[in-house]
């Protein structure tokens, strides 16, 4: 093998650790957001069903609330 070949193969070894680690983490991320989400679905359901009490935060931006006007029911508007 040569120099450069020896060369070219130590410097992919960290650039492919690095990209390894950054699918990693971008997966964990997205994990941890659907184990923390609802769908609309199961918030309908949990709303009415009447069994548990949670507090809800519609955290909706200016320009979301403008294209779509809807709250979820029992929370508070954001004020932001």
């Amino acid at each position: 093998m040569s120099l450069a070949l020896i060369g070219r193969i130590l410097l992919s070894i960290p650039i492919l650790r690095f990209a390894v680690l950054a699918w990693e983490k971008q997966i964990k991320s997205k994990a941890e957001l659907e184990r923390h989400s609802v769908s609309a679905e199961e918030l309908h359901d949990f709303i009415g069903s009447g069994r548990k009490q949670a507090a809800l935060l519609d955290v909706c931006k200016p320009l979301d609330v403008l294209a779509y006007p809807e709250l979820i029911p029992g929370s508070p508007e954001n004020p932001a």
